[in-house]
């Protein structure tokens, strides 16, 4: 009994080391992954010398707030702890956004534009005015009174 539970132990674990030594247990090798920076660019031409790029970036901002005793909200329920609410205001705001494009139309002409927007928040209701129509945000711009 024993010789036998040896024998059939030893073709085991003999099938099992040429099954494992059988089989290829390197992985295939994967295709490099290019993470090099690549800007967003429209080729207006064949070699390149020619092209419109965007550029984009945005700031946002998170904001956690105990409430003091007697804060209300814009309804003018308490928002302070004291009742069912919670006593704490949240918010999650864009703070920047800024959008700039720039077109190299020749060797010595070159296109730019720059703009953006300041404060939108779910709390200030904010609205995209041109001219400061929001509720708290602005468009900016520069302008120069010549005859002040």
């Amino acid at each position: 009994m024993f010789k036998r539970f040896t024998t059939n132990f030893l073709l085991f674990g003999l099938l099992l080391s040429f099954n494992l030594t059988g089989q290829n247990t390197t992985p295939p090798p994967t295709p490099a992954v290019d993470h090099s920076y690549k800007p967003l660019t429209l080729k207006l031409n064949e070699d390149g010398s020619k092209y419109v790029r965007f550029i984009m970036w945005h700031q946002f901002w998170a904001t956690a707030t105990q409430n003091n005793p007697g804060t209300t909200d814009v309804n003018g329920q308490l928002i302070d702890g004291t009742g069912s609410k919670s006593g704490w205001s949240t918010d999650i705001a864009l703070r920047r956004s800024r959008f700039l494009a720039y077109a190299q139309i020749s060797p010595r002409f070159l296109i730019l534009t720059h703009w953006g927007i300041n404060n939108q928040s779910f709390i200030n209701g904010a609205s995209a005015g041109a001219l400061g129509t929001g509720a708290g945000s602005q468009a900016w711009e520069k302008t120069t009174n010549l005859y002040s």
